[in-house]
């Protein structure tokens, strides 16, 4: 986590070095293989690895923004529609399949991802 919220500019840089990235054609095609699902990302070298890890962390951190109660995120609409705007494809939200069970662990839950170049990015909570 970093000590300032990171910038815009931040995390646009971040994502576009997501684009250096080479990735076999038959692994994105399947619907839930993501560029830092453990499929595609053990394909990776270290190096894109690497780049895969900073803009999933600094990607999170900029698209959230802590609850009140201090029990989990919010999604920031603000920085959503700015990276949408930059023409990157980006969603966080509530996980559907549990937003009304109140008896979930972790009823909070978020999950979402940024599109570069055909390549999503998972930026959701954990399953």
């Amino acid at each position: 986590m970093y000590l300032e919220p990171p910038s815009k500019e931040d995390v646009i840089e971040a994502l576009e070095e997501l684009r250096k990235i080479k990735i076999q054609p038959d692994l994105l095609n399947r619907e839930d293989n993501v560029i830092n699902s453990p499929e595609v990302y053990q394909t990776l070298t270290s190096d894109d690895q690497e780049r895969v890890d900073f803009a999933e962390e600094i990607a999170k951190e900029y698209l959230r923004k802590p609850l009140p109660d201090g029990e989990g995120d919010k999604p920031n609409r603000n920085a959503i529609n700015e990276l949408n705007n930059a023409g990157f494809n980006a969603y966080l939200g509530e996980d559907p399949e549990i937003q009304y069970d109140p008896d979930h662990p972790n009823p909070n839950r978020l999950v979402g991802f940024v599109e570069v170049d055909g390549k999503k990015l998972d930026i959701g909570d954990p399953s």
